[in-house]
């Protein structure tokens, strides 16, 4: 038995050693809800558009329509280039909004808004684009 658990920790060390601990803050991440992997895996299915603005201007113009249209920002970190909203009316609370800022180059910015539901990516693509786009395969 000593020799099991012997085995089990040395696995588990050289496993965390070999993976940088990234997945053990992934992990931590989804058990409290603040993990937005799942949005981002969404990003090359979601609609896309482009800014004329800086990326720090980008960012600044998400923030103010989450604002003006009563969302609440779940969750941001502008280093990492994501803000996850909540709060879209006719939504369950919970239901998540990604908004994944990308910088073509020093005046020019990729906005990428994903979700899990077809219905508030449609709302959401009218509150940040001010229009829907309809040949966007959307995942389930």
């Amino acid at each position: 038995m000593k020799k099991l658990s012997f085995v089990l920790a040395a696995f588990f060390v050289f496993s965390t050693i070999l993976t940088g601990c990234s997945s053990l803050s992934n992990i931590g991440s989804s058990i409290v809800g603040i993990n937005v992997l799942d949005l981002e895996k969404l990003k090359p299915y979601s609609p896309t558009k482009d800014f004329d603005l800086s990326y720090q201007d980008t960012f600044a113009l998400m923030q103010s329509k989450i604002i003006e249209n009563g969302l609440h920002q779940y969750l941001s970190n502008p280093g990492k280039g994501y803000i996850v909203v909540i709060g879209l009316s006719q939504q369950v609370n919970t239901t998540r909004i990604g908004i994944f800022i990308d910088s073509n180059s020093d005046s020019s910015t990729r906005v990428t808004l994903t979700a899990k539901s077809s219905t508030a990516l449609d709302r959401a693509q009218l509150i940040f684009f001010g229009e829907t786009q309809t040949d966007v395969t959307i995942l389930e």
